[in-house]
């Protein structure tokens, strides 16, 4: 009887101690909230990337320190918060990604809803900067991309995200984006 309490009291504190270790993703990260409302929260946040309209309003700083622990290796975390537009006004997407120094997982979740939408893995971070084309309606950019193949270009990723073929271009996640007008 002894045996049986202690082999169960030992799988309940295996299964607290996996779940509390499941994420250490910021409470914003999983608060319910309208769009307004979330894009209010990160940017009064100290260490949330916010990108408005593709250009990165607030926590620049904090990209800035995981880009460099991305370029030594170092496990590191960010929190990102995309803000945008649609038909009924606008909707907020919450990026979570946990680096261990060699794979990228990032966690999607919609700021309406209460669940993730989904957990995707991505070997690598590229950093695209460049002019524009001509039809944009900024002049410059700079876009940090997760992907999985290093040769992918940022021009590639764009053909892809505009074909109407569903498996055109590159499998990608867009972190932070900065298109400026300098």
């Amino acid at each position: 009887m002894k045996r049986g309490m202690c082999l169960l009291l030992a799988g309940v504190l295996l299964l607290l101690a996996a779940a509390c270790a499941e994420s250490k993703a910021p409470a914003l990260f999983a608060t319910v909230c309208s769009a307004q409302e979330a894009l209010m929260r990160a940017k009064e946040a100290s260490d949330v990337v916010v990108i408005e309209n593709g250009r990165c309003v607030a926590g620049d700083k904090v990209w800035a320190a995981f880009w460099r622990a991305v370029e030594k290796k170092t496990p590191a975390t960010v929190l990102c918060a995309h803000d945008y537009k649609v038909k009924e006004g606008h909707t907020v997407y919450f990026y979570w990604v946990e680096y261990d120094g060699s794979i990228f997982t990032v966690t999607t979740r919609s700021s309406s809803q209460k669940k993730a939408e989904g957990t995707q893995t991505f070997a690598f971070l590229r950093h695209f900067t460049g002019e524009a084309p001509a039809t944009a309606s900024f002049s410059h950019y700079d876009n940090y991309v997760l992907v999985d193949d290093l040769a992918a270009t940022w021009e590639e990723i764009q053909e892809g995200i505009y074909s109407s073929q569903s498996d055109a271009g590159y499998r990608h996640c867009t972190l932070y984006m900065n298109n400026t007008d300098d």
